[in-house]
C-alpha cells in the first residue's frame, strides 16, 4: 500500500511539469481536496466518497485560483499578476517579465524576484 502510494504521488507531482498554472492549481487544489475529504469522510465511515467530494471541490477551487491569477483580457492578451510578499498586494507583471527580474511593490516599496 506505501509503494502504490508513493509512486501515485511521484506521478501526480511528474505530472504537474509543462501544465498551465489553472492546471498545475487546480491538481493541487483536488490533492488537497481529496485528502481533507477522505479525512472528513473517515469520521462518517464514507472515506471514498468524502475524497471524491474534496477532490472535485478542492479542484474547482483550485482552477478558480488560478484563473484568478492568470486573467485574460478581451483582446485575448494573458495579464500577469504576483502577490508583494510583505503586504499581499497583487501587482500586475510587465509582458516581458520573467524568472530572475527585480520588482518592486507600489505600494509598500518592497523589491523582491520574481520566482
Amino acid at each position: 500500500m506505501r509503494t502504490a502510494s508513493l509512486i501515485l504521488a511521484i506521478i501526480f507531482v511528474v505530472g504537474l511539469f509543462g501544465c498551465t498554472y489553472e492546471e498545475r492549481t487546480a491538481g493541487t487544489g483536488a490533492a488537497v481536496g481529496g485528502l481533507a475529504g477522505a479525512i472528513i469522510g473517515h469520521q462518517s465511515g464514507e472515506t471514498a466518497t468524502g475524497a471524491l467530494v474534496g477532490a472535485a471541490v478542492g479542484g474547482l477551487g483550485g482552477y478558480l485560483y488560478g484563473k484568478h491569477k492568470t486573467k485574460t483580457t478581451a483582446e485575448g492578451e494573458v495579464v500577469k499578476y504576483v502577490e508583494c510578499p510583505k503586504c499581499k498586494t497583487n501587482l500586475q507583471l510587465p509582458a516581458d517579465a520573467t524568472a530572475g527580474n527585480k520588482i518592486r511593490c507600489g505600494n509598500c516599496q518592497t523589491e523582491f524576484i520574481l520566482q
